[in-house]
């Protein structure tokens, strides 16, 4: 039986913050087609996109799915992800880039399919208080990610005098070609 949107919504909160949360993955499955199948005697399947989510560590809290419309707006990364050819569509701060968790912590967090900062940060508590040690690492994610949406001004200011600094090094460039053409041109002149 599908789920309709309400359900979905109901079993994830807002769409908002919640969002940051979830493992989304968009996935194509083999549908058979009713109607053509009965006009053909015969199973007839057409390919047919379906999404998965699921709250991390909570393995009774998964929808499973064709994908609806808004499907596709709600997770607009993931989806693009998907149409690329990815198989993973995980968005956000892998945990293998932070370096408080060992390789361990971070196979054994995938298997709940917590594979992002994000996503370990926004574990529900009552999932959290179930697993050992989950409460703690939950705590450095979301001290991670304040601490890196205090860096965002500076990480964007500096980000933008990487960029200007390519532009003027560019423009140097270019400058040093004309004087050279117009050097070389006044030269044969004379």
């Amino acid at each position: 039986m599908e789920a309709d949107y309400s359900m979905t919504a109901q079993a994830f909160g807002d769409e908002s913050e919640a969002d940051k949360k979830l493992y989304v993955q968009f996935y194509v499955r083999a549908h058979l087609d009713q109607g053509k199948t009965a006009e053909a005697g015969r199973p007839i399947y057409y390919d047919r996109e379906y999404v998965r989510i699921i709250a991390p560590g909570d393995k009774t809290n998964i929808v499973d799915r064709p994908v609806w419309d808004l499907d596709r707006t709600r997770f607009p990364q993931h989806y693009a992800r998907f149409k690329q050819g990815m198989t993973e569509q995980t968005v956000g701060t892998p945990l293998t880039v932070v370096g408080w968790l060992t390789p361990a912590q971070i196979e054994e967090l995938a298997y709940f399919k917590i594979k992002t900062v994000e996503q370990l940060a926004y574990v529900a508590d009552s999932v959290a208080s179930k697993m050992a040690g989950l409460q703690g690492l939950k705590q450095k994610a979301s001290a991670f990610l304040e601490a890196a949406k205090g860096q965002a001004p500076l990480t964007k200011m500096q980000a933008e005098l990487e960029s200007r600094d390519a532009q003027i090094a560019a423009l140097m460039a270019r400058l040093e070609t004309l004087e050279a053409n117009s050097e070389a041109k006044a030269a044969k002149g004379k």
